[in-house]
Order: C-alpha cells, then sequence, then structure tokens
C-alpha cells in the first residue's frame, strides 16, 4: 500500500476517534462547564439575581434586570472552555384564549417547550418583571407573553406571583393560577410526596396571607430533583438538599451518665408499604434514640449523632432502598422552612459520613407542618425540633 494511502487511513482514523471520544463526554464537559459558570456568578453575588443554562459549550444568561444580564454575561464568557455567551431569547406572543380568563392570572404550557402568562398587569414594567420571572424559572422554555395592560390591577399581587414562579423551577408542567379570592392554585409534576410538601411549603411563605392550593401530582419513578435549587436548588430558593452549608455543625459528645434526662423525640421510622421489616430493624437498631436540634438551629445536640449512626449499618446492608430524611421544626422557630432544610442535611451528613451512600438518602424539609406537641411548653417544642426516616422507594 502506497505510504500515502497508509497516512490517509491514518488521519482518518485519528478523526473518526476524536468525533467518538467528543459524543462519548460531551455530556460531562457540558455539565461542569454549567457547574463552573454558576460558580462565576456565585463568586459575583449574581446567583440569585442571573441564571445560566448550558447547549453544548454555548452558555445562555438571562437575568431580570437587563444591567445585571450584561454583567452575567460578561463574567461566564471569562470561564476557560465556554465557546460562546448568548442571553436568553425575548419573550413572544401567547396565542389567544379560546375562554375567558378564569381567575387573576394564568401560567399555563401551551405547546412542546412553551409557556404562556396571561392576566392583567398595570404597567409594562411589571408585565416585564413577571416574563423576567417567568424566563427565569424556566430558562429551557419559550415564556410567551399573554399579559395585558390595566392600571387598576394590584401591584402586591403581581409581586407574590414573581416570586411565586422562581418556585417552580424544580416542577414539570408547572402551572400557576391565581382565582378570583387571591388564592394561589399550584399545579405539574414534582418526583417524591417530600418535594411536593416543599413546593407547597415554601410558596405558602412566600404569597402569606394567601391561600395555596395544591393540585400537584407525584411522579415516584426518578429522583428528587432539587432544590439541586436545585434547584435546584432549587432552590431566591432552599439551598439544595446535598449541598452541605458552612456551620452545619453536629456535636458527637455523648451526655454523661449523671446528666439530666435529654429532651426531644426518639428518631421517627416510617414504612410508606416499601419494607415492613426493614423499617423493625431500623426501630431496633436506633433503640429509642433521641436526635434533636438547639432552638433555632441546625446543631444537634449531644448524643444525637450517636443515636443517628445506629442506623448506618442497617441502610448499608440494604443499599436497594432509598429514604427520606425529614428535618422538622417547631412552629415557633423563624424561617422554618429554611431551618428544616439546613436540619436535613445535617443529619443526613452524620449517616453519610457514618459510610451511607450519598445517594441513598434525600434531605427534606418539612418545616413546622407536622409538629408532635403544639402545646407550646419547653418540652414540647424540644419534640418538635427532630428528623424522621423514612422509607421512600426501592432503586
Amino acid at each position: 500500500m502506497p505510504r500515502s494511502a497508509v497516512w490517509l487511513l491514518a488521519v482518518l482514523g485519528l478523526a473518526a476517534l476524536t468525533v467518538v471520544c467528543v459524543l462519548v463526554h460531551a455530556p460531562e464537559i457540558e455539565r461542569e462547564l454549567g457547574e463552573a459558570a454558576r460558580r462565576a456568578l456565585a463568586e459575583e453575588g449574581l446567583r440569585d439575581v442571573a441564571s445560566v443554562r448550558m447547549d453544548g459549550r454555548d452558555a445562555i444568561v438571562s437575568a431580570e434586570d437587563p444591567t445585571v444580564e450584561t454583567r452575567a454575561e460578561a463574567l461566564v464568557g471569562r470561564v476557560d472552555g465556554i465557546r460562546r455567551v448568548r442571553t436568553a431569547p425575548r419573550t413572544g406572543q401567547a396565542p389567544a384564549l379560546e375562554a375567558p380568563l378564569d381567575g387573576l392570572f394564568s401560567l399555563r404550557s401551551v405547546g412542546d417547550g412553551e409557556v404562556a402568562l396571561y392576566g392583567p398587569v398595570s404597567s409594562a414594567t411589571v408585565r416585564d418583571r413577571l416574563l423576567a420571572s417567568a424566563r427565569r424559572a424556566f430558562p429551557a422554555q419559550n415564556v410567551l407573553d399573554g399579559l395585558t395592560i390595566d392600571s387598576t390591577a394590584d401591584d402586591a399581587l403581581a409581586d407574590g406571583i414573581a416570586r411565586a414562579l422562581l418556585r417552580l423551577r424544580t416542577v414539570r408542567e408547572p402551572g400557576l393560577g391565581v382565582t378570583a379570592d387571591t388564592a394561589f392554585v399550584v399545579s405539574g409534576a414534582v418526583e417524591t410526596e417530600a418535594a411536593r410538601a416543599n413546593t407547597i411549603t415554601r410558596m405558602a411563605e412566600i404569597v402569606e396571607p394567601r391561600d395555596v392550593l395544591d393540585r400537584l401530582t407525584v411522579s415516584g419513578d426518578s429522583a428528587l430533583a432539587v432544590a439541586e435549587d436545585t434547584t435546584s436548588a432549587a432552590p431566591a430558593s432552599v439551598p439544595p438538599p446535598d449541598t452541605p452549608s458552612p456551620g452545619d455543625d453536629e456535636s458527637d459528645e455523648a451526655a454523661p451518665p449523671d446528666a439530666p434526662a435529654r429532651l426531644g423525640s426518639p428518631i421517627g421510622v416510617e414504612d410508606n408499604g416499601i419494607d415492613p421489616a426493614l423499617a423493625r430493624r431500623l426501630r431496633d437498631a436506633l433503640g429509642g434514640g433521641i436526635a434533636a436540634f438547639e432552638p433555632g438551629t441546625d446543631r444537634l445536640t449531644p448524643g444525637s449523632a450517636d443515636a443517628l449512626r445506629r442506623a448506618a449499618p442497617v441502610l448499608l446492608a440494604t443499599p436497594g432502598v432509598i429514604i427520606e430524611l425529614q428535618g422538622h421544626a417547631d412552629p415557633s422557630e423563624s424561617g422554618a422552612f429554611d431551618l428544616s432544610a439546613r436540619r436535613a442535611r445535617a443529619a443526613k451528613r452524620v449517616l453519610t459520613e457514618a459510610g451511607v451512600p450519598f445517594r441513598q438518602i434525600e434531605a427534606a424539609a418539612y418545616s413546622a407542618s407536622t409538629p408532635v406537641d403544639r402545646s407550646g411548653t419547653p418540652e414540647a417544642q424540644a419534640l418538635n425540633r427532630r428528623v424522621v426516616l423514612k422509607l421512600l422507594r426501592r432503586r
């Protein structure tokens, strides 16, 4: 074979190998570039006011404030490996409603990859804010404008809607409505009951004192998306459940033998119909041990970490079962939702440091929604500052 043909075959083979390598590693490269871009925004304090998503090596930036968007675009453009940065496409016109709007506002899916906003707003400025919030919440979808200008529209209501939209980042096929009596109606699909509880609780805190009507459905087939606020997120959002927070510290000290009895709830175990035998083994291993938190903090009380660790051997022996680790707060504690999220992560860290796989545990915030005792005494408050293990599903 002529030497030129050999060289040509070698070059073609190398090119083919390069293409295969790029195709195989493209998703991982895209994920790493996205994480680097989000770190760049976070370092400049822009993570809560701007968002970025990746399209291969291209970054798409969006922000409510055009000045912030320009700054974010420049920051992301300096990230090594990102080829090009562009801003999210501007909003198109929504299709006309087939029937009059039933209520004061509606977010709805109107086509493949498209959502539309309908309802009256007091000014073009308010309209732009709502559309920008929707673009930030749903960067992968086209946001269509069906809003109308009405000078009598309630600006305070629009403010609640703008913040509520951002709470729907992890909801598939999201829907948001506001009834004539200003109740917020939340619809769409989430992965777990914990995700539904988190979404509705957070929404209620945002729109208080207005009511929130839950129309969410639970798929139960795949892992919880956060907020990895997301999330992630989540999520102007709750820190993602899998993200440790600085200062989330627990004490490993055991209470001395002559110490007074510790206040708090024994670690709860909920079977959820998944594996009653496993639930019994967990209860036996925990032995009524108490895991509680100091008031207003995510610091475990002395001996609580040791009590939690007793669950680790049982969980390690059953890697096929995913558990939900619930964090709870007392109604008297301020910022109960965020506090319960930090408590869930603190408890999760105890178990992962004891060897339980990170992905076997889903940390979930339950705010102060299910207190054990509502009497308000110090003993009752200690009972409510607790963690619960719930068997969630099999892999």
